[in-house]
C-alpha cells in the first residue's frame, strides 16, 4: 500500500514544476517546503490527465469524508449515550436521545471545521491526540484494571486535572502560551524542557486515585447513598420480578402483572418468612383490613 505513495513522492521530487501549469513559488524548480504536504493532490492535478485527476481527487475526498463523518457521528453518539443520558437525563426516551445526537452533530462538526481551519499541521493534531491519550486515558485505564475502588467521580476529576495540566504547559498548535513554567523552561524559544506529558499523566492519575478513594471511604461511612450518589457508582440496580434491572432513579421494581411495586410485605410459609414486593392495591387492601380489625 505504501508503494503508490512512494512513487508519487519520487515523481514530485524529480519534476520540473516550472514547466507545468503550477504557477506558485518554487525552490530550485521544485515544490516549496510549505507545499510538500500537498504533494498527492498537486501530482494528481498537474501531472495527470483530467480524467485521472478528477477520479483521483474524488477518491481522496470520499476517503477523507468517510473518516470525517464517522468520527463526527461516533462523537455525537458517545456524548448522547455516555454523557447526557447516564448523568443528566436518565429518563430520556429514545426519540429525545436522537435529538440530542442531532444537535451534537452540529456542535462537533463546527468544532471540527474550526480546528481544520485554524490548525495548519495534521501531524500536530495527531501528536496532540497522542498526548491526550497518554495524559487522560492511560491513567484511567490503569485505575480501572488495578484499583478496585476506582469510580466515576475520580475519573471525572482526573480527566479535568490531566487536561488542565497539559494545556497550561503550553501548546504551539493552538498558539497557547505556557501558563505553568516547569523547571528548565526555555524563555527564549518558549519551550518546556521538563517531561510535561509524564507530569500531567501522573497528576491525572494521582487526582483520580485520591478522589476515587475519598468517595469510596465516604460511601463506606454511609454518607453517600440514594440521591447523593449522583453517578450511581455505589447504588446497585434493583432486580425486578420480570427480569433485568430498572433504570429509573430512584429504582422502581415492577411486579409480574406489570404494576409498579410500592413496598415490601412479609409472607410466611410454615416456619419460613419471605419478603415480597407489594403493589399499591395490596397496600391499600392491607390498610383497610387493619382498620376493620381495629374497629
Amino acid at each position: 500500500m505504501a508503494i503508490p505513495a512512494m512513487l508519487m513522492g519520487a515523481i514530485a521530487a524529480s519534476t520540473d514544476w516550472t514547466k507545468t501549469a503550477y504557477n506558485r513559488t518554487t525552490v530550485d524548480n521544485m515544490l516549496a517546503p510549505a507545499e510538500m504536504k500537498l504533494v498527492l493532490p498537486l501530482v494528481l492535478q498537474y501531472l495527470c490527465p483530467p480524467a485521472v485527476s478528477f477520479i483521483g481527487l474524488g477518491a481522496i475526498s470520499a476517503a477523507v469524508m468517510s473518516s470525517a463523518d464517522s468520527s463526527v457521528f461516533s462523537a455525537a453518539s458517545m456524548f448522547a449515550h455516555n454523557v447526557v443520558q447516564p448523568t443528566c437525563w436518565r429518563r430520556a426516551s429514545e426519540r429525545q436521545i436522537i435529538w440530542v445526537m442531532r444537535l451534537s452533530i452540529f456542535v462537533v462538526g463546527a468544532l471540527a471545521c474550526a480546528m481544520g481551519i485554524l490548525v495548519k499541521s495534521i501531524y500536530g493534531l495527531w501528536s496532540l491526540c497522542s498526548d491526550l491519550v497518554y495524559v487522560i486515558l492511560f491513567p484511567q485505564l490503569v485505575s480501572v484494571l488495578f484499583l478496585p475502588f476506582s469510580n466515576t467521580y475520580g475519573s471525572l476529576v482526573g480527566f479535568g486535572v490531566g487536561l488542565v495540566l497539559r494545556l497550561t504547559a503550553g501548546e504551539p498548535i493552538f498558539h497557547m502560551p505556557a501558563l505553568i513554567k516547569y523547571p528548565y523552561y526555555d524563555a527564549l524559544t518558549d519551550t518546556q524542557r521538563a517531561p510535561i506529558k509524564t507530569i500531567s499523566m501522573l497528576g491525572s492519575f494521582a487526582a483520580s486515585t485520591l478522589v476515587s478513594l475519598g468517595m469510596y471511604l465516604v460511601w463506606r461511612a454511609g454518607y453517600l447513598s440514594g440521591r447523593r450518589d449522583i453517578f450511581r457508582c455505589f447504588t446497585p440496580p434493583v432486580e425486578n420480578k420480570v427480569g433485568g434491572s430498572t433504570d429509573d432513579y430512584p429504582p422502581k421494581p415492577i411486579l409480574q402483572n406489570g404494576e409498579e411495586a410500592v413496598g415490601l410485605k412479609m409472607v410466611t410459609y410454615g416456619e419460613e418468612i419471605e419478603l415480597v414486593l407489594e403493589s399499591k392495591a395490596d397496600l391499600v387492601e392491607s390498610r383497610e383490613s387493619k382498620k376493620a380489625i381495629q374497629v
